[in-house]
This record gives C-alpha cells, sequence and structure tokens, in this order.
C-alpha cells in the first residue's frame, strides 16, 4: 500500500506524504506490551500452545519410529497422558 500511494501519480507530494504516515503511524505508535505482561502470559496455567499440541497429539501420523520429531510425538504424547505439564530435564530428543 505504501509503495503504490507514494507511486501515485495523481496524489501530490504531500498527499502522497499525508498517505504514507496514514499507513505507517498506527504500526509505529504500536507499543509492545510490558515485560511483566509478556511474564504472565508466559507462565499462565493453560498457555496458547497447549490446546494447539493437544489437536496435533490427536492426529494419525505415519512415520519412521527412529525419526527424532516421530520420537519427540511419541514422548509428548506419553507425557500429556500422564497429566505432565512440564518438560523432564532429562528429556533426550
Amino acid at each position: 500500500d505504501i509503495h503504490r500511494t507514494l507511486h501515485d501519480p495523481e496524489l501530490s507530494d504531500r498527499q502522497a506524504r499525508r498517505a504514507a504516515c496514514d499507513l505507517i503511524d498506527p504500526l509505529v505508535e504500536h507499543k509492545p506490551p510490558p515485560r511483566a505482561a509478556l511474564t504472565r502470559e508466559a507462565l499462565s496455567e493453560e498457555p496458547n500452545i497447549r490446546p494447539l499440541l493437544r489437536r496435533l497429539l490427536t492426529l494419525d501420523f505415519e512415520a519412521d519410529p527412529d525419526h527424532p520429531s516421530w520420537r519427540a510425538l511419541n514422548a509428548l504424547r506419553d507425557l500429556y497422558e500422564k497429566g505432565e505439564k512440564e518438560l523432564p530435564e532429562a528429556l533426550d530428543i
């Protein structure tokens, strides 16, 4: 949109600059969330990734049993079946 606006022959320089600012300003003015908010989100009881992982584990995959991704998926499936909420430190994938 910015490229098209700046190269639009029907817009004066002033109009093109104003239109470009209208497109860019919301992006520049957006402030990232504070560190505390990011920490709360990371430590929340149900992060966004868990529902996705649960759905992933219901899919019927086929793979070489020795493939690292297959081993990781099975390890994750076992942890979820046991009700674990964290990866063990000794998990070697």
